[in-house]
């Protein structure tokens, strides 16, 4: 009998232990995001937010409660109060980075509540979908469908799982498909495989999925072009939109043995354009 009582006993424990607790059950404290807004989801039948003004929506259902708020680039501070089982007011500290890829200031691995258990064990309690269909993953990103409308990545119209796996991107995915040489010098998005800053993974109407219009416009995303026309550099005796050059056309944006990237050696450079005299 007391082998019995024991056993009830640890299964009460354990059924305790099991059920989830009020708190902020997305996402992850800490982790960096490319992608704006973001989804806070906390478990407790009332909860608030600061700062307010970052609150884009704010929608319950059952215990559940939705945050859309709207992120700041770099770190971002949330305060949340929400009610324990008891009723009692609790006040927990949300920090999250974001950065997005065009401007990458912010470098780590990126991350979401996809690498942890919640999506198919607590969202699938109230939303009908499947985890394992492209198509379910564009009714939460939706923002990605906006590339519908441009030239695809040909990997993006197959899918989202030849380069998402569990979830996730990997920062030499790039290099599954794509070939490049090594460089003794690299551009510093390049040397460390993150391609999205300078290219739309999923399509863009723009040349070679460029993020920018132009590539003068994605190079001076983080390069201010206006200081190099008023020194000493050579562009400013190269008007760029009479000759139809670029960046690209002295530098490798990738990388180069040649110092600043040139495209050919310092000591013949000028005359892949100029006759030598």
């Amino acid at each position: 009998m007391r082998t019995v009582m024991s056993r009830i006993a640890f299964l009460l424990a354990l059924s305790q232990v099991l059920v989830a607790q009020p708190g902020i059950l997305a996402p992850q404290n800490g982790v960096t995001f490319s992608g704006n807004p973001l989804v806070i989801v906390v478990q407790s039948e009332e909860a608030d937010l600061d700062p307010a003004p970052a609150i884009l929506s704010k929608s319950e259902m059952d215990e559940y409660i939705h945050f859309k708020v709207n992120l700041q680039e770099g770190f971002n501070r949330f305060i949340i109060r929400y009610l324990n089982d008891q009723g009692q007011v609790v006040v927990e500290t949300l920090r999250v980075i974001y950065h997005p890829s065009k401007n990458n200031r912010w470098g780590a691995l990126y991350s979401s509540f996809h690498q942890t258990s919640i999506p198919r064990e607590v969202c699938s309690d109230c939303h009908d979908f499947d985890m394992d269909s492209p198509s379910t993953c564009l009714e939460c990103h939706n923002a990605v469908v906006d590339t519908l409308k441009a030239d695809l990545h040909p990997p993006f119209e197959d899918g989202c799982f030849d380069c998402h796996e569990d979830y996730q991107v990997t920062t030499d995915v790039c290099f599954d498909c794509h070939d490049f040489e090594s460089a003794e010098r690299q551009h510093a998005p390049f040397a460390v495989g993150d391609c999205t800053v300078c290219h739309n993974p999923h399509g863009s109407p723009n040349p070679v999925l460029l993020r920018g219009k132009t590539i003068m416009e994605q190079c001076g995303y983080c390069h201010d072009l206006a200081r190099y026309q008023e020194g000493t550099h050579p562009v400013i005796r190269h008007p760029m939109q009479s000759k139809d050059l670029t960046c690209t056309t002295c530098h490798n944006p990738h990388g180069s043995p040649y110092l600043r990237f040139l495209v050919s050696n310092p000591q013949n450079f000028c005359t892949t354009c100029h006759e030598s005299k």
